[in-house]
């Protein structure tokens, strides 16, 4: 059964059905619009998901920034390590500026004789010495300071 509208509207704008009911000439009470309170609402819980977004999206860079310095950090200390040959080993303690914020710092202390160098008859015995080498190299970030230390061992020569 299909409801059809009788006459015209009324003067306040509202038309009558054939029951007599009187519905708003922009339809029902659903079709009103969002409140004031339900907009705000949406607006906080958008600004907080955005903010949200904002603070892991920073942090991402920030981790990602800092993850950089120590790859860079470990290749500086390792090409320090690289270029002690066995005449600049002996007891030092040796450190600079590498530039681009970096510090370093090159420690070679004696670690004790090499016996098993005398099994072999051509080696005459105590003609090397084990050297414990440590090459740190740091930096400040964000107001941290970080640093980075490689430690080996070398065998190097009596001093």
């Amino acid at each position: 059964m299909a409801l059809a509208w009788e006459g015209s509207s009324s003067p306040e704008g509202a038309a009558v059905n054939q029951s007599g009911a009187r519905s708003c000439a922009g339809g029902g009470a659903a079709d009103r619009g969002f409140t004031l309170i339900e907009v705000l609402v949406a607006f906080l819980i958008a600004a907080m998901a955005m903010a949200a977004l904002v603070r892991a999206t920073t942090g991402a860079v920030t981790s990602s920034r800092v993850a950089g310095r120590y790859g860079e950090a470990v290749a500086r200390a390792q090409s320090h390590l690289a270029a002690l040959s066995a005449s600049l080993l002996a007891d030092s303690d040796r450190q600079g500026d590498e530039g681009g914020g970096f510090h370093w710092r090159v420690r070679v202390a004696a670690a004790g004789t090499a016996h098993a160098a005398s099994q072999f008859r051509a080696i005459p015995q105590g003609a090397f010495t084990l050297y414990r080498v440590s090459v740190t190299v740091s930096w400040t970030e964000g107001g941290r300071s970080r640093a980075v230390q490689l430690d080996s061992a070398q065998l190097g020569p009596v001093a």
